[in-house]
């Protein structure tokens, strides 16, 4: 996975303070937050002449795209977002709040649970939240291993 990730796009902070450990005065459009829109085009750019029977490349460019519209890099909503990249979205996000970073040490399983409530139905599939947050609580998800 990635070293960056986004958690939300109310003006960009919110996924740049929680990903990276910064305040809402680090993060700036014209910056950082197309730095974390990139990575998914370069992704998207490794395996783009590879033919595969899934859409794993449609899967790769929409992972970033949230419920409300907020997410990149085409603001695709609800139904628009493949089942598949809203899967991955959520895994996402697991994986950038608990992971340590060279940037700042890991957020903690807390964080991660808050942010999936409080955002469910919101910028996650609500079902995929509930879900992975159930699969937290029964303890079915090794951290060590992300």
């Amino acid at each position: 996975t990635h070293n960056q990730a986004i958690i939300g796009d109310d003006d960009c902070t919110v996924g740049f303070r929680v990903a990276h450990g910064g305040s809402s005065s680090s993060c700036s459009r014209g910056t950082q937050h197309d730095d974390l829109r990139a990575l998914t085009e370069q992704s998207f750019n490794i395996i783009k002449h590879i033919d595969f029977p899934w859409p794993i490349k449609e899967v790769i460019i929409q992972h970033h795209e949230r419920l409300d519209g907020s997410g990149y890099p085409n603001g695709l909503k609800e139904n628009d977002i493949l089942m598949e990249a809203k899967i991955l979205a959520v895994a996402d996000i697991l994986e950038a709040i608990t992971s340590n970073r060279p940037y700042r040490p890991s957020l903690g399983v807390e964080a991660a649970v808050n942010e999936l409530r409080e955002k469910r139905g919101k910028l996650y599939d609500k079902n995929i939240s509930d879900i992975c947050i159930s699969l937290i609580k029964a303890n079915k998800i090794d951290f060590e291993s992300l």
